[in-house]
């Protein structure tokens, strides 16, 4: 019975629980703390560092600049050398006797085309021909057809012939050819020319 009794005024037993939380630290609650600021000379130093960065940047964009234009500069001077020499190798050529021997060969292979030697004067036509393409390498070109009408300008008259078949005053004979370079005259030429006899 006391058993009973006991059971009976027994103070209830604690209702179950989870355990309480610990308390949060102090320091987690807090801001952390900002790092100490660097000694002035440190700061004086990188800043240094960047000015310097940023000048050796801007200095590597000038070489880079002044590179291409040194090297455009010496590839315009280099044809204008090469192009000098090779105008001074052909200035130095005897154009004049060049162009003279070319006139007599083209005489000599009408002289010989009259007559019988016509395989003479077809050999003589080559020899020019290669004559007149080296000429016209050097920039020269000769002037002056049968046929063509007289060109003041390039030509000299020193005679006449009558050609019944070509027109008033159109070449009948070409003693020395007009050479012209880049439009300008550097030899004139002399020609017969068509001028019909008076009955």
């Amino acid at each position: 019975m006391w058993s009973w009794l006991r059971k009976l005024f027994a103070p209830p037993p604690p209702p179950a629980t989870e355990p309480l939380p610990l308390p949060t630290p102090v320091a987690q609650l807090l801001p952390p703390p900002e790092p100490p600021p660097p000694p002035p000379e440190l700061v004086d130093t990188l800043e240094a560092v960047r000015k310097a960065a940023r000048a050796q940047a801007k200095l590597a964009l000038r070489v880079d600049e002044l590179h291409e234009l040194t090297a455009a500069q010496l590839t315009a001077l280099r044809a204008g050398v090469e192009g000098a020499a090779a105008k001074a190798s052909v200035a130095a050529l005897p154009w004049p006797e060049l162009l003279d021997a070319l006139d007599l060969l083209d005489h000599a292979a009408d002289s010989l085309a009259a007559s019988d030697r016509g395989d003479v004067a077809e050999g003589l036509r080559r020899v020019a021909g290669r004559v007149g393409r080296f000429i016209e390498r050097g920039g020269f070109e000769r002037l002056g057809a049968v046929g063509e009408p007289v060109d003041p300008r390039r030509f000299r008259v020193v005679g006449t012939d009558d050609v019944p078949s070509l027109a008033e005053g159109a070449i009948v004979r070409v003693l020395r050819a007009a050479v012209v370079q880049e439009g300008r005259v550097v030899r004139e030429g002399e020609v017969i020319t068509q001028r019909r006899r008076s009955p």
